[in-house]
Order: structure tokens, then C-alpha cells, then sequence
């Protein structure tokens, strides 16, 4: 294609080519032309390899961010008396969700360059390994997209599992759990708890029986 073509205009004048040589011809009149890009045609046989294993890596994300989602619900739990004496001494929700926010994102990016490093190591031993069974294996790489959408997805799952248990312990009222040991988790945080731990073994299922 030239620079300023497109496939919609090379498939309107392939058609049109196909009508006149059908009109000569009766093997051409039966047949339809079609414009593809020669990279979706050299990627077919990868991609068709390649997909089943995002979805394996989906999948194992997946666990490991809902893994993750459940320590740190469980830590915002243990630091909810913290929380409350924090609130009973003055301080607002904002002051609370700026802290909590601080102490994700360090988190939370100290994780995702961690990852980020772990990714490029297992794209290097998957070349070593599979690259071979792959075609064009040589072209997979890791880029700044993946990078983003991961930062993205550890500091979101981090701010909110660190901000429902801020949000209740900042609640008016809250601050009577100071008479109480402060360690327990009532019957939401177990329901909670309960949650997260059932997606952890669906998600670990789907992924077993992928694999």
C-alpha cells in the first residue's frame, strides 16, 4: 500500500479489478479478492501459539493482584485502631487517604518495577527455551503499554484495598473501637476476607485447568 492508502480503498478497487477479469474469464467470477496486512499474515501461525499463553498470564495476574488485594485488605484490617486513634485525634479522612495513598504507591511501584524486571528475565529465558516453537518468537518483546496498564493496576488495587479499611475507621462513631482490643475483624471484614479468598480459588482452578 502507498502511504496514503488505505485497505478499504485497496479492497474497492481489488473488487473492481476481480469484476472485470470475472467478465473474461468464469474461474475469476467465482472468486473474491481480499486485502490483508502482510504483518497479520506473518504473525498467524504466533499468534495463534501466543494467545492461549496471555490468557495463562492473564489468569496468573489475575491471582497473583487478587493475592495481593487480600494482604493488603488484611493489613488495613490489623491498622484500623490505628486509623481510629488517628481520626479521634483530629484527623481528617483526607489526611488519612493522603497518607495511605503515600504508603501504596511506594508499595505499589516498588512491586511494579520488580515485576517489570521479572518480565524482561522471562521473556529472554521464554526466547532461550520456546523460541524455536514459536515463528517470529525473535519479535516478542515487552513494551511500554504492558509497563503501564501493570503500574496502573497495582496502584488502583493498592489505594483500594487500603482505603476501605481507612474509610471505616474514619467513620463518626468509629472511634469507640478504641475500647476494644482492636486486633478482631467484624462480620464485613470477614464476609470480605471470605470474598477475596473464594476468588483466589476460582481464579487458581481456571488457571490449573488452562494449563
Amino acid at each position: 500500500l502507498r502511504d496514503a492508502a488505505t485497505l478499504e480503498q485497496a479492497r474497492t478497487e481489488l473488487a473492481a479489478l476481480a469484476s472485470r477479469q470475472g467478465t473474461t474469464d468464469p474461474d475469476l467470477a467465482v472468486l473474491t479478492p481480499a486485502v490483508r496486512p502482510v504483518v497479520d499474515v506473518l504473525n498467524e501461525e504466533a499468534r495463534r501459539l501466543l494467545l492461549p499463553l496471555f490468557g495463562s498470564v492473564a489468569l496468573l495476574f489475575l491471582v497473583a493482584s487478587v493475592n495481593v488485594a487480600g494482604l493488603f485488605v488484611a493489613r488495613g484490617l490489623q491498622r484500623h485502631r490505628e486509623y481510629a486513634m488517628r481520626a479521634a485525634l483530629g484527623a481528617s479522612r483526607l489526611r488519612l487517604f493522603r497518607q495511605i495513598l503515600t504508603e501504596s504507591g511506594a508499595i505499589a511501584m516498588i512491586s511494579a518495577i520488580a515485576g517489570a524486571a521479572l518480565a524482561i528475565g522471562g521473556i529472554r529465558l521464554f526466547k532461550a527455551i520456546g523460541g524455536q516453537a514459536v515463528p517470529r518468537a525473535e519479535s516478542v518483546t515487552v513494551g511500554w503499554p504492558l509497563f503501564a496498564f501493570g503500574l496502573s493496576a497495582a496502584l488502583i488495587a493498592a489505594f483500594i484495598a487500603e482505603v476501605l479499611p481507612a474509610l471505616r475507621a474514619s467513620a463518626p462513631g468509629q472511634a469507640a473501637g478504641l475500647k476494644g482490643s482492636g486486633s478482631s475483624a467484624g462480620r464485613g471484614e470477614r464476609r470480605l476476607l471470605a470474598a477475596i479468598a473464594t476468588v483466589q480459588v476460582i481464579c487458581t482452578v481456571a488457571l490449573l485447568a488452562g494449563a
